[in-house]
Parts: structure tokens; sequence; C-alpha cells
């Protein structure tokens, strides 16, 4: 099958991917709806599509130019291209998902709360270790990207690396029981998003504005391991209402807090701040 070759435009056409299943087995049972439009050309294992739009069930929506070098491999496949928007939401990824891996998929709760995503910019790389340079929107905010997106554990365990970034990104939503607010940062991160462990990140910050407790901090930065019941690492802030240096660990593991840290406390304001 690799060297067929391909040469055709699609205007619209509804189909079904797993009657493609002898081209790529993996799409076997992806039995939703499918429409898709595009102009192809060129052999299976080194296929280009121009002015791609796709739509897979509800939501699940791509329009871009990509190229696909490896098929009808599509673990050893290389892709690269421009992509003008990938649409998705929690349910739309779990259910595709659980479909190609043939095994239950769901993501931490928490992922639910950032609503229908759009992602839009250049995409490279495997389906298990891609490069993505772009913008992703979600129902908390704008996020610039660059960074390398690993999956591993058969989609159990995703691993993003890089640079992350935000003007204006409200975790309140994200977190709704934690009082968090809006921030807006610059970041070096290592993310870890499993299926088996909570969400957590390495990280250094630099944090211009951030809400918490219904108090804007200003000239935050952040070194260290964050968890949603843990911080490990460092922290400085250098607010008008006050200075704080910070170099431990802050825990809860259910309901008790642990704390072992050393810190540097000046011109702290505590009132102001909203701490009492």
């Amino acid at each position: 099958w690799a060297n067929t070759e391909f040469k055709f435009n699609i205007s619209e056409a509804d189909i079904n991917l797993s009657d493609l299943k002898h081209f790529v087995p993996e799409l076997e049972h992806l039995k939703k709806h499918t429409t898709i439009s595009a102009k192809i050309d060129g052999t299976l294992d080194n296929l280009k599509a121009t002015n791609l739009n796709a739509k897979y069930g509800n939501t699940l929506s791509i329009s871009a130019n990509i190229e696909a070098i490896g098929l009808p491999d599509i673990k050893n496949t290389y892709f690269k291209g421009a992509i003008n928007h990938i649409k998705f939401d929690k349910a739309s990824i779990q259910d595709i998902i659980a479909n190609v891996s043939k095994q239950p998929f769901v993501l931490p709760d928490e992922v639910g709360n950032l609503g229908l995503c759009q992602y839009s910019g250049d995409i490279s790389g495997y389906i298990s270790n891609l490069v993505l340079y772009g913008n992703l929107s979600s129902n908390i905010g704008n996020i610039q990207t660059d960074v390398n997106l690993k999956i591993r554990d058969n989609f159990n365990l995703f691993l993003i690396n890089g640079r992350i970034g935000s003007n204006h990104l409200q975790l309140n939503k994200l977190l709704p029981k934690s009082g968090l607010s809006n921030i807006s940062f610059n970041s070096n991160s290592q993310i870890k998003l499993s299926t088996k462990e909570p969400l957590s990140a390495k990280t250094k910050i630099d944090i211009q504005t951030f809400g918490f407790n219904n108090y804007n901090y200003k000239n935050i930065e952040i070194d260290g391991e964050i968890t949603p019941t843990m911080f490990v690492g460092k922290f400085l802030l250098d607010d008008p209402n006050g200075y704080f240096n910070f170099n431990g660990k802050v825990a809860q593991d259910n309901n008790i807090k642990h704390f072992d840290f050393d810190a540097e406390l000046k011109n702290l304001n505590l009132n102001k701040l909203n701490l009492i």
C-alpha cells in the first residue's frame, strides 16, 4: 500500500474512517460521522494534504496544510504542517484516544474546565513526539506555546516540555475552589499529565501579575515542582505590599497541611494582601 499513488480533490465528502483500516489499522474503531475536504497528492508513504478541512463527531475538527511521511504505520509517521485550527474538548480527546488505543481513557477533571479548545500554529514530529509552536485558546484564556509534546504508556501519559506563556489566564475557572484568579506569565516548564496520577509540573515562571484571595500580586518568580496539593522549590515575591523570599515545601495530605521551609519577610502587609 505504501506506493499507492493519490491525486484528487475532495470538495466535501462524508466518510467512514473505519473503512480505511486496510491503509491505517488504527482507524478501525473510529465510528463517528466524519466529513472531509482537501486536495491530496503523493504516495501513501509521502502524502500531502492542502486546504484540508475535516470534522470527526460533533466537536473535533481540523483545518490545515499537512504532510505525512511514513503511512500506513501511523506510530512511525512524521507529520509537519501549518495548522489554521484544531478544535477539541475533553470528551472528544477521550473518545478518539480510547478508540485508537482500544482501552478506556479518562483525562483529569480539571481538563474539562478548559471547555472548547482551539490550537493554531505549526506542528511537526511523530504522533508520540510532537513540536507545537502556536496559540492555544480555551475557556480560561489564551496560551502561547513553543513545546515538545511526548505521549507515552499507550496514551496514558503526556509530557509537555518547553516555553508556555499567557497575558491573561483565568485560573479560577480551571481550579474553582483554589482562591486563584487571573495570571499573566512566561515560563519554561516540564508538565506531566497522566490518567494514573495528579497533574504535576517542574517549572521556572516569571509572573507579572497573579490573583489570589481577591488581591493582585505583582513581580513573582517561581522555580520548583507544583502539584494540586504541593509546592517544593523557591518562591520570590517583590510586591508593593510585601517582600517574601521562600525556599522549601508546602503540602497538603487529606486535611493535614505540612510546612518545611526557610523564608525571609520584609514589609509584609497581611491586611492589604487579604491574608488576615
